[in-house]
């Protein structure tokens, strides 16, 4: 670049030169007439006159552009120095607000709002620094100012429900919800937060719709859909089943197991109520289909109230049928083994267990059934208790196990009675809990 410079200035020096050296060799007159005045000069100086005014008079015009624009640039410097210190106190708001400070981060907070014109970062920190502060009233007025603006209407509302759910007011939240959802149906997570607080206020309707609309909107997979409005659907026949409308429940029972084939409990709701209704064919054939791919004890409960007053001894072939489904399964022999103990048909009962007893360690149930085993067949109280005493150190058998906070649920539910959560209990084995002495070391 210098060197460029270097050589734009020797050539306009080298014209200049050529210049004054042609002028003086080819001088020339010039006369020049205003009113009654003659000026008579050399062209030479002429030129050089002529040139001086072009510069003054380019000078003069520079001047006076700079002068007409100088508001407007001191007006734009101004403003860039207001964003630069507004941007300076927004970002020591947003490190008073992560060092825990509500103090100080408000006061950025506010100082950012006046110097950048309330944009919606600055509105946003001074509602997290009051929340960190505890005031609740600044942070509603915050969220409600955002709300008014087209551009921020979305971050005011779901501000003002994310409020509503820390203080624990679901009804307001949910109505916040479904204004938000009417704006803007795909913003991030908001079908999830909607349906959470629609299970809730107990709107298991409500919920079924939004299961629905998150699948055709591609927001959530076609399975695990199916299977949340199936459990949906079936918190609503229990609904339909307090209110005795048998005829609904029937039909939503019906929807939830064509959904989802592998619904354990609503197939045992529909089975026993079809029971009821006298199709008892239909009612076994439910549960040997689901029971040839899940056993289940909860099934082999359902396969023997469908027919309750079933001779015992007929009740053990049934179960042999039954466990035709599924040999060799855990179940299946657990299922025959209780019907015979019913039946008295103590050696069958101790076949079954014992081809379980071979293969693995025995759970809590086959010591009880054991137990009581050798108490009905022998009335051997000893033995007995042998068997019982193996309860505490047995494998535990498999249970209702929330997935989410691991609490064990006595029954299928939708929603975990301990955390909460939607659609996450599953049929497995609890973890052992072995409790160490108080002197152990736990790393040892």
């Amino acid at each position: 670049m210098t060197v460029f410079r270097i050589c734009i200035f020797l050539i306009v020096a080298t014209t200049v030169i050529v210049a004054e050296v042609w002028l003086a060799t080819n001088p020339g007159s010039v006369t020049i007439f205003w009113g009654d005045h003659r000026i008579d000069t050399s062209a030479a100086l002429f030129l050089h006159v002529f040139i001086i005014f072009c510069l003054l008079s380019a000078f003069v015009y520079r001047a006076w552009v700079a002068a007409k624009r100088m508001p407007q640039q001191i007006r734009h410097r101004n403003f860039l120095g207001k964003q630069r210190r507004g941007h300076e106190a927004l970002s020591a708001s947003l490190i008073s607000l992560a060092s825990g400070n509500s103090d100080d981060a408000m006061r950025h907070a506010k100082k950012a709002s006046a110097l950048l014109d309330s944009p919606a970062s600055a509105e946003l920190l001074a509602a997290q620094a009051a929340q960190l502060a505890g005031d609740t009233a600044k942070v509603q007025e915050t969220y409600q100012s955002l709300r008014q603006e087209p551009e921020t209407a979305l971050l005011g509302l779901r501000g003002l429900m994310n409020e509503a759910l820390r203080i624990g007011n679901h009804s307001e939240a949910l109505r916040l919800a479904n204004e938000t959802y009417r704006i803007n149906p795909n913003a991030e997570g908001l079908w999830l937060q909607r349906l959470d607080l629609q299970i809730k206020n107990g709107l298991w309707f409500d919920a079924g719709e939004t299961i629905v609309e998150a699948i055709n909107r591609k927001q959530l997979s076609l399975k695990t859909g199916n299977r949340q409005h199936a459990a949906i659907l079936y918190e609503r026949a229990c609904i339909a089943e307090r209110n005795s409308e048998k005829d609904l429940q029937l039909s939503l029972l019906n929807e939830a197991v064509k959904l989802e084939p592998g619904f354990i409990i609503a197939t045992v709701k529909l089975a026993e109520l079809l029971s009821l209704e006298g199709k008892v064919k239909r009612a076994d054939k439910l549960v040997e289909k689901l029971w040839s791919k899940k056993p289940h004890p909860s099934l082999a409960a359902a396969y023997r109230s469908i027919k309750s007053d079933l001779d015992p001894l007929m009740q053990v072939k049934r179960f042999e049928v039954l466990a035709s489904k599924n040999p060799g399964h855990f179940e299946s022999y657990l299922a025959i083994a209780e019907a015979a103990i019913v039946a008295k048909l103590w050696g069958e009962a101790r076949a079954q267990l014992k081809i379980l007893l071979d293969q693995s360690d025995p759970t809590r149930r086959v010591c009880r059934l054991m137990a009581e085993i050798e108490e009905g067949e022998f009335g051997n109280i000893d033995q007995s208790r042998y068997w019982l005493d193996r309860v505490a150190s047995a494998e535990l058998d498999e249970a209702w196990l929330c997935d989410n906070c691991g609490s064990e649920a006595p029954v299928w539910q939708a929603c975990c009675k301990n955390c909460g959560d939607f659609d996450t209990l599953l049929w497995a084995r609890p973890l052992r809990v072995v409790r160490l002495p108080d002197n152990q070391d736990p790393s040892s």
